[in-house]
C-alpha cells in the first residue's frame, strides 16, 4: 500500500516527533498494541494509517492532534486561515521537512512549545465561548 501525500506528511511528522522525544518504535507499537514490525511499516506508508493510531500516536507523543494534522495540510490551506499561529505552523512545517536525521529539539523544548501553544489555543477557546 502506498500512502497519499497527506497521510505521507503526518507519518513524516510522527517520525520527526519520535526521533526527536528519543521514542522507540517498539514503545510505539506497544501503545498501539501491534508489534514493532507492523508500527514500522506504518511509519514507512506501507500499512495504514487510522484515526485510531493517530489518536494513540498523539497520547504517546504527548503532541496534539492539531500539529499533526496542519502539518498535513499545504502552504495554500495554511495561509487561507489567516491566523499566526497558522504561520506559525507553517513554519514549522518548513522547518520538520528540512530536519536532518542527527538534529532534534530537546523534550523539555518540545514540551515548552507545545504548551505555549495549548495555553493560547484554551485561553482563545474560552474567549469565544
Amino acid at each position: 500500500m502506498n500512502c497519499n501525500e497527506k497521510d505521507h506528511k503526518i507519518l513524516k511528522a510522527i517520525k520527526a516527533f519520535r526521533l526527536a522525544r528519543y521514542v522507540k518504535q517498539s514503545t510505539m507499537a506497544e501503545a498501539l498494541g501491534i508489534n514493532q514490525t507492523q508500527y514500522s511499516r506504518i511509519e514507512a506508508g506501507q500499512r495504514s494509517l487510522t484515526l485510531q493510531h493517530i489518536r494513540v500516536i498523539s497520547d504517546t507523543l504527548k503532541v496534539p492532534e492539531l500539529l499533526f494534522w496542519a502539518m498535513s495540510m499545504d502552504e495554500i490551506q495554511l495561509k487561507n486561515q489567516n491566523s499566526v499561529l497558522s504561520q506559525v505552523l507553517l513554519e514549522f512545517v518548513y522547518l520538520t521537512e528540512n530536519i536532518k536525521p542527527d538534529a532534534h529539539i530537546s523534550e523539555e523544548e518540545l514540551d515548552f512549545i507545545l504548551e505555549k501553544i495549548r495555553k493560547r489555543h484554551k485561553a482563545k477557546s474560552l474567549q469565544t465561548v
